[in-house]
C-alpha cells in the first residue's frame, strides 16, 4: 500500500470511531443506560408484603419442652450411672458389685432413651418453623 492510502484508511478509521463515540454519547444523554453502570432494584423494601411475626405454635412448645425435659432426665441418669459405677469400683463383695453394675447399666440405657427424646424434641421444634 502506498503511504497516501494508509493515511486515508487511518483517517477513515478515526472518523468512524469518533462518530460511534458521538452516537453513544447521544444515546446516554437521551436516557439510555450506560453498559458500565449498575442499577439496583429495591429488593429489600417491604412494600406489598405483610409483616411476618414469629408465633409460638403447639409443635414448637412441645419440641422445646421435650428438649428441656429429656435433657434434664439424661443429665440425672448420667449422674446416677456414674455414681453407681463408682460404687461398683469401690465395693468389695461380688453380690454388691453385681447390683451396682446392673444399676449403672439401667441408668445408661435410660440416658440413651432420654438422648433419643432430646433428638425428637429438636426435630419437632425445627419442623415447627416450616
Amino acid at each position: 500500500m502506498t503511504n497516501n492510502l494508509k493515511i486515508f484508511v487511518l483517517i477513515l478509521f478515526l472518523i468512524t470511531v469518533n462518530v460511534q463515540a458521538q452516537m453513544h454519547k447521544a444515546k446516554l444523554s437521551q436516557g439510555a443506560q450506560d453498559s458500565l453502570s449498575l442499577t439496583f432494584k429495591k429488593v429489600l423494601t417491604n412494600d406489598g408484603y405483610k409483616q411476618h411475626t414469629l408465633t409460638w405454635n403447639r409443635k414448637r412448645v412441645i419440641g422445646v419442652a421435650c428438649i428441656v425435659t429429656f435433657g434434664a432426665l439424661a443429665y440425672y441418669c448420667h449422674q446416677q450411672a456414674e455414681s453407681s459405677y463408682s460404687d461398683y469400683l469401690r465395693s468389695g463383695s461380688i453380690a454388691q458389685m453385681d447390683v451396682c453394675f446392673r444399676k449403672a447399666e439401667k441408668y445408661d440405657r435410660l440416658k440413651g432413651a432420654a438422648s433419643i427424646g432430646i433428638e425428637f424434641g429438636f426435630l419437632l421444634s425445627a419442623w415447627s418453623f416450616f
